[in-house]
């Protein structure tokens, strides 16, 4: 008699069963890490925009206060900060004056419970903020 090889229909459930369940632990997971990494890219991008701030200070002993494009603009004499401006996930911007300076990104777009969250850099190097991921 001649023997016949596959899987029965049986173990192809179970094995769809077992992929389904881990499926459903691993996709909320995914999109946490995707959200800390785009946490970490505004991070990064406050934290030049305050060397840019520390910088117009050396020149003009004042704090500069800007959004996106007229940091943009304002700092180009002492630093490129040109990728900041096409960033999609946050909106950038500060408050300067002659003692300090409040650097903000807020989350544009994103799932709702990050959605208008925001991370605040100053000009100790403090960051606060209500995003979950600061």
């Amino acid at each position: 008699m001649r023997r016949v090889k596959g899987f029965t229909m049986v173990e192809l459930v179970i094995v769809m069963i077992i992929i389904g369940l881990l499926a459903t632990f691993a996709v909320p997971q995914f999109g946490k890490v995707i959200e800390k990494t785009k946490v970490a890219k505004a991070k990064n991008s406050l934290a030049l925009v305050c060397k840019a701030q520390k910088m117009w200070y050396a020149e003009k002993e004042t704090y500069q206060s800007c959004t996106v494009s007229d940091c943009q603009t304002k700092f180009a004499t002492v630093i490129d900060i040109q990728q900041i401006g096409a960033d999609p996930d946050w909106d950038y911007n500060c408050a300067g004056s002659y003692t300090g300076y409040t650097c903000n990104a807020i989350r544009t777009g994103g799932a709702p419970d990050v959605n208008a969250k925001f991370i605040i850099m100053d000009s100790t190097g403090a960051v606060t903020g209500n995003h979950p991921f600061k």
